[in-house]
């Protein structure tokens, strides 16, 4: 029997957690890609991303967020704002990350990819919903406690653009 190739999305606490107990926090195998999406955190050397970046993962950084929820161009990369007295900046999915992450779906088209964010349901499940049905338009071995149901739609609407714009010049 062949196995299904799997496209896993989880949670970062969980995805940890697996990470550790693979050994993947040491040394990713060759058959797994990952993509670790977690928040930006400025002025902070502190590593957060489980495992280093390589020829098979892919750490981003980016708020989970849509500029058109806050009436913002789409193309921007990020929006400062003062509340209470303090400036924030959120940081949005970039054209530039698409296009690596376009990128690197490609490099890892036929490993199991695991996917996280830090709740597993919005950034995350973007990349899914894109693989799935956009690059790959067939069926995985999702992960059955986390359907993909909620997907970031900034995110999903950027990975299909920098799609396009690679695949139909």
């Amino acid at each position: 029997m062949v196995m299904k190739q799997k496209l896993w999305c989880t949670s970062f606490i969980i995805f940890e957690r697996i990470a550790k107990e693979q050994g993947w926090d040491i040394e990713v195998p060759n058959n797994i890609a990952i993509i670790s999406i977690n928040n930006p955190i400025e002025n902070n050397d502190e590593e957060y991303h489980v495992c280093k970046d390589s020829d098979n993962v892919l750490n981003l950084d980016f708020d989970d967020i849509d500029p058109m929820h806050l009436d913002l161009d789409t193309d921007i990369d990020k929006f400062t704002y003062e509340r209470n007295d303090k400036i924030n900046t959120v940081y949005f999915f970039t054209n530039s990350m698409a296009e690596k992450s376009i990128e690197f779906i490609e490099r890892n088209k036929d490993k199991h990819f695991f996917i996280h964010c830090s709740a597993g349901i919005s950034r995350s499940q973007a990349f899914v919903r894109f693989i799935e049905n956009t690059y790959y338009n067939k069926k995985f071995e999702l992960n059955p406690l986390n359907p993909c149901r909620y997907p970031n739609g900034h995110v999903y609407s950027k990975l299909n653009q920098a799609y396009r714009k690679k695949y139909n010049n």
